[in-house]
């Protein structure tokens, strides 16, 4: 499990860092039933919307993360703390880690 936890951390620390994220996200999953009463056949299309939204966002967040760990060197990459951003430098330039710096500022304000 060390090449999987960079952070020099416990793997405990790591689990239960990586839970509370897990959890916080099934919030949003979970908030889908509360439009129940105004969406047409609930009993099939929440259980679609819920599976075919994880899907789609599962494939981009690994897609991403691919992307990232192919264009980020691992030694710089173990170092960020902010994998976009670099991402974003390498390819685009300054203009680019400033850009997703401020996507990030503006979707943090706005969660």
């Amino acid at each position: 499990m060390a090449g999987w936890n960079v952070t020099g951390g416990s793997s405990m620390h790591a689990i239960s860092r990586a839970a509370s994220v897990a959890l916080w996200a099934f919030m949003g999953v979970e908030s889908a039933a509360v439009s129940a009463g105004v969406i047409e056949n609930p009993k099939r299309n929440i259980p679609l919307a819920t599976l075919l939204g994880l899907a789609i966002s599962t494939v981009v967040y690994l897609l991403s993360c691919t992307v990232i760990m192919g264009i980020v060197p691992n030694a710089e990459l173990r170092s960020s703390h902010a994998p976009f951003a670099e991402a974003a430098r390498l390819a685009v330039g300054t203009a680019g880690m400033v850009i997703i710096g401020v996507c990030a500022i503006l979707k943090s304000v706005g969660a």
